[in-house]
C-alpha cells in the first residue's frame, strides 16, 4: 500500500481491525480468516470455509494472500492412504503488529520528507 492509500483510509481507522486492515492491504475475508486460525488454531482450507461460511475457492484465495504476506503458515500434512494435504496456521500477533508498525514508521518517514522538502508557495 503507498503512502497516499494509507493517508486517505487511516482518518476512518478506530480500532486495531481496521489499522490491520487499512495498513496491510488486507480484505474483510482475509482479517476474517486470519481472526479464525487465531482463535481455532489450525486449520484446512475445508474447516475454514465451513467456520467462516464462504467457498473453498474465496478462502483458498484468502489463505494464499495471507501466506504471501506472512500473515499466516502452510503447513503440509500426509494423507494415510497416499497424497498430502495443507495445514494453515495464524502468524503471532506480535509479528502481525510489528508490520503493521514498520508500515507506519515508514509512512511517517515519507511524511516527514515531504515536509523538509516541501514549501508552502
Amino acid at each position: 500500500m503507498s503512502a497516499e492509500e494509507l493517508y486517505e483510509k487511516l482518518p476512518s481507522v478506530t480500532n486495531l481491525k481496521e489499522l490491520a486492515k487499512c495498513t496491510l492491504g488486507l480484505q474483510d475475508v482475509e482479517l476474517q480468516v486470519y481472526l479464525t486460525l487465531l482463535r481455532g488454531g489450525r486449520m484446512t482450507v475445508r474447516e475454514l470455509a465451513n467456520v467462516i461460511g464462504k467457498s473453498r475457492p474465496t478462502i483458498q484465495r484468502a489463505v494464499k494472500n495471507l501466506v504471501n504476506r506472512g500473515l499466516a503458515l502452510r503447513k503440509e500434512g500426509i494423507i494415510d492412504r497416499g497424497g498430502y494435504y495443507y495445514i494453515y496456521e495464524a502468524a503471532p500477533p506480535d509479528k502481525i503488529k510489528n508490520i503493521i508498525k514498520a508500515k507506519l514508521e515508514d509512512y511517517y518517514q515519507k511524511v516527514l520528507q515531504i515536509l523538509e522538502k516541501e514549501e508552502f508557495t
